[in-house]
């Protein structure tokens, strides 16, 4: 709770390490770690953790987040290309972290394919698009958002996409 509120929570967790030491409780002080830029401290957490918890998909990805950091993202991508739609979102989402949005594309088709109205799965895929000047594959993936879960996020990219249109009535 302390973590997920932007806390100091570092005492805490430490106590919960001694006391505990399961998979998820490594997993946390990894994500502090991260948090703290201690990427070498969260690497020692993450692959105990994955040691205890060695399919659960958070771990997975906190473990391709570590890997990324490190310049290593290729090393991890294969654990995130599954038949799962959320594995493969979680790469896509990698991908765009390090800027490699033509093929973060490439994993967010693939993710809408299992997945075609998850509502932030298609807003991530048009964010993505805005960064590679799909316009109109952007306009069409935050319409069909809207219809499904509107959000802050998705009304956002919309005003940002209308400013990009020059639709000044529609941006604002």
């Amino acid at each position: 709770t302390l973590y997920h509120a932007g806390r100091d929570c570092d005492a805490e967790i430490d106590d919960a390490l001694a006391i505990d030491g399961s998979g998820w409780t490594r997993n946390l002080a990894a994500m502090r770690a991260l948090a703290t830029n201690d990427v070498r401290r969260a690497e020692t957490h993450i692959l105990e953790a994955r040691r205890l918890l060695p399919g659960e998909l958070p771990v997975i990805v906190n473990f391709a987040e570590i890997l990324r950091r490190q310049g290593r993202l290729d090393e991890a991508l294969p654990l995130l290309d599954a038949d799962d739609p959320e594995a493969l979102r979680a790469g896509a989402n990698l991908l765009v972290q390090d800027e490699r949005h033509e093929e973060a594309d490439e994993w967010y088709v693939r993710a809408l394919r299992k997945s075609p109205f998850d509502a932030e799965l298609l807003t991530d895929r048009a964010a993505n698009c805005l960064k590679l000047d799909l316009i109109n594959e952007a306009d069409d993936l935050l319409g069909r958002a809207i219809g499904i879960a509107p959000s802050a996020r998705i009304y956002r990219l919309i005003a940002f996409l209308a400013g990009r249109t020059s639709d000044v009535a529609a941006a604002e």
